[in-house]
């Protein structure tokens, strides 16, 4: 049973001057003074000594925000407070704790936080409805921690409360078809292979924007982002154009200046997909070879 289930709400903010905080009903409208500073907004309520689950529904966001726990003595206003939020990242509020650890959100999304008590204090976070996984698990923690929403800039959502709680077990259906996380096994320019560094997975993934078109990520020394556009398709071949990287740094490390050179300087004219796990990238002075990439979160065992 949920704890917070038929509770009257009641949110306070962080006393952070210059920022808003207006509720009405289950609605919030919330913005911080300067995208700069956040703004820390907490459900203040004893029944959160018990397990409890809610979810934000998004309706408008313009900044950044994060869902998460916080204890009473570190809700404090701005970066002064501490707790356990999760953005895409895992973060304390003030850092990223663990980078990418699930996937980003906006407007039209819902985000849910599930906290439970037992041998260990474990935080859970949820995607539209679906668990990615325990982001937080403290052993031998009997603290209370309050629900919190951490923005910077401003956002309204609406807050659920459903009678049950949600399994924290990975939810969702396998990823398929060409969308989805690639890992990039190997790589040839040309005739010539490339070397892939060991360690973590050089990431590829796919996406579509808002207008339907496809977009391409690649996470390898720098994060390269790019559109591409589809010339012909079926269900297991794409014939495409791809457009300008943009990269978040001018040089990258030495082992990975080859595959992002490739990636960024090579044409990339047909991706081919085999048995929904295999993914080729291909021109016609390169190929890269893909294998799905499963998520497989871990959680945090302090903050």
């Amino acid at each position: 049973m949920n704890a917070l289930h038929n509770e009257t709400l009641t949110w306070v903010g962080d006393g952070l001057e210059g920022s808003t905080l207006t509720q009405t009903g289950n609605d919030l409208v919330i913005a911080s003074k300067s995208t700069g500073t956040p703004f820390n907004v907490r459900l203040d309520t004893e029944k959160a000594a018990q397990d409890y689950y809610l979810q934000v529904s998004i309706t408008s966001l313009k900044g950044h925000l994060s869902i998460g726990a916080v204890k009473k003595d570190e809700f404090k206003s701005g970066w002064k407070g501490k707790g356990m939020f999760y953005n895409g990242n895992l973060t304390n509020a003030g850092a990223a704790l663990k980078t990418d650890w699930g996937p980003r959100f906006a407007a039209g999304d819902s985000l849910g936080i599930r906290v439970a008590h037992g041998d260990a204090l474990e935080v859970a976070f949820y995607k539209n409805g679906k668990s990615l996984g325990t982001g937080f698990k403290l052993a031998g923690n009997t603290t209370t921690y309050y629900p919190c929403l951490h923005i910077s800039g401003s956002c309204s959502v609406s807050v659920e409360i459903p009678e049950q709680l949600p399994s924290t077990a990975l939810q969702g259906a396998t990823a398929t078809g060409f969308f989805g996380t690639w890992k990039m096994d190997k790589a040839w320019d040309g005739e010539k292979s490339v070397a892939i560094p060991d360690g973590r997975p050089l990431q590829l993934i796919l996406g579509k924007d808002k207008v339907g078109g496809l977009t391409m990520s690649c996470k390898i020394g720098n994060s390269l982002n790019g559109q591409v556009k589809v010339l012909e398709e079926t269900e297991t071949s794409m014939t495409v154009e791809t457009g300008p990287f943009m990269m978040t740094m001018m040089m990258p490390p030495p082992q990975y200046r080859a595959m992002e050179n490739l990636i960024s300087m090579k044409a990339i004219t047909k991706m081919d997909l085999e048995e929904n796990t295999k993914l080729t990238l291909s021109g016609p002075e390169m190929k890269v070879e893909c294998s799905r990439l499963a998520r497989t979160p871990e959680a945090l065992t302090k903050y």
